[in-house]
């Protein structure tokens, strides 16, 4: 279940529509954002004009599964999100098409793509003092060609599927959205990047969702931007107050170190803060990532510091998701930061995927949130699977289980398992069910898979939505 203003419900499209966002009853929540474009002139016309449509009802998909493809209500003050945005030319920053053009001459994919970003970050440096909330990034056809045209495989709008592995391959192929958010989270603004597949129905780029699943995802990643908090994890009063971390690793930019990324979903209002680990190295035993003594205790007391910065208290108990297995000096890092902050409840659960498959009697996959216990540390989850409130699988392939591994155990390993499903739930861009992994884990490859575009010496931005 999630929280919404009025009541709980399982789905975030149907709880966001019918009983408001959690924070509708705060007044410092976004009733009005105020929205920059950068692009060209007619990439922002487009993405303008498209979001302009959106103030108003966008009818559903066709298709007996009503709850699966339900309209979206628009984005107005009397509609659910009880919000809107405002924009205007005075807060749009347009690039010339002849300079995307220039840069056909640059002899390499990199360059373009460094060279493209610039030309964005520049004007999202105009806007700087324009007092916008958030900087729509609408990407030209121009740009989507010259990147096509490099012969680059690397995804350009981010799409890469976060989900499978860390981000530790020997590629160095530049991606324009990570290198974009990388850049603009130095000026300190939150950007949301669109497509023209997003905007225009008539576009032949690759289109996966219908026009009001496109707005629901759409707009509310830009409430979740401009400081909202669209939905939340039920907490009882008599839950212990727990911080989630989750930890994966990446490839520095000249591929000479593997470093470490975390992401924290603070508490059930999944306020997501970023720090910047220290290396790490791969292991001649087990050829897995993993930390010493030294550098694990230095993160996790670096994360929980930053905690207590936030919220003026350190949680009672921290669950420690990884995208590697546990060794004996990394264990004993973890644990001698918790116990230096005498915190004495904690979980370190090992997640992977897993190639074990489980059957149900019928046409359908597994049930989401299937679990099998295999012995007292590990059991088989389905994160993706069948839906009851959809009637229907929503994913696009057959799902695969995530594998459990509890190293040290505090709750039981079923109450962990239940705890992933509803991180699963935690994905700003996402509204339907089928995120495999948990916002920590999913978050904390998106943040490396950019900050690897950041030099040691950056000041990066500590919130999620500077990443997502």
């Amino acid at each position: 279940m999630l929280e919404f203003g009025y009541d709980r419900h399982v789905d975030i499209r149907y709880g966001i529509h019918n009983l408001n966002p959690f924070d509708c009853q705060d007044p410092k929540r976004p009733s009005s954002i105020t929205v920059g474009f950068v692009g060209t002139q007619q990439s922002i016309s487009g993405a303008a004009g498209w979001m302009e449509t959106c103030r108003q009802p966008v009818e559903r998909k066709e298709s007996r599964k009503y709850n699966l493809f339900p309209a979206f209500p628009g984005f107005n003050p009397e509609a659910c999100f009880r919000s809107t945005f405002v924009t205007d030319q005075t807060v749009w920053s347009a690039i010339s098409p002849g300079e995307f053009e220039r840069l056909r001459f640059l002899g390499s994919h990199n360059a373009l793509i460094e060279a493209a970003v610039g030309l964005f970050i520049q004007r999202i440096g105009d806007l700087r003092e324009k007092d916008v909330d958030v900087i729509v990034c609408a990407m030209p056809l121009e740009l989507i060609g010259l990147i096509a045209e490099s012969g680059s495989k690397v995804a350009s709008d981010g799409s890469a599927n976060l989900d499978e592995e860390d981000d530790t391959s020997a590629a160095s192929t530049f991606d324009f959205h990570d290198l974009l958010k990388a850049r603009a989270m130095l000026t300190g603004l939150p950007i949301q990047v669109i497509r023209p597949a997003t905007w225009d129905d008539q576009n032949k780029g690759s289109k996966l969702q219908d026009r009001a699943t496109r707005a629901w995802n759409f707009f509310t990643a830009l409430y979740y931007k401009a400081g909202g908090v669209p939905w939340r994890l039920p907490r009882h009063e008599a839950d212990i107050s727990t911080c989630f971390v989750g930890i994966s690793f990446y490839l520095s930019l000249k591929r000479d170190k593997l470093l470490t990324s975390i992401a924290q979903v603070f508490n059930e209002r999944g306020a997501g803060v970023i720090v910047r680990g220290r290396c790490a190295t791969r292991s001649k035993d087990d050829l897995q990532i993993h930390l010493d003594h030294a550098a694990a205790k230095d993160l996790l007391l670096s994360a929980l510091k930053r905690y207590k910065r936030e919220h003026l208290n350190l949680p009672g108990r921290v669950v420690l998701h990884k995208t590697s297995g546990f060794d004996e000096s990394e264990v004993s890092g973890f644990i001698a930061a918790l116990t230096d902050l005498e915190i004495d409840a904690y979980d370190f659960v090992y997640v992977s995927s897993s190639f074990n498959r489980l059957y149900r009697s019928g046409y359908y996959p597994p049930l989401r949130g299937t679990y099998l216990e295999l012995d007292a540390t590990k059991a088989l989850l389905y994160t993706r699977g069948s839906v009851q409130f959809y009637e229907e699988y929503p994913g696009m392939y057959v799902p695969k289980s995530l594998l459990l591994t509890q190293e040290r155990s505090w709750a039981p390993l079923k109450d962990v398992a239940a705890e992933i499903v509803g991180l699963t739930k935690m994905n700003w861009n996402n509204t339907q069910f089928d995120n495999a992994n948990p916002i920590t884990i999913r978050a904390s490859r998106q943040v490396g898979s950019i900050l690897k575009y950041t030099a040691e010496e950056d000041k990066i931005e500590h919130l999620y939505k500077f990443f997502m």
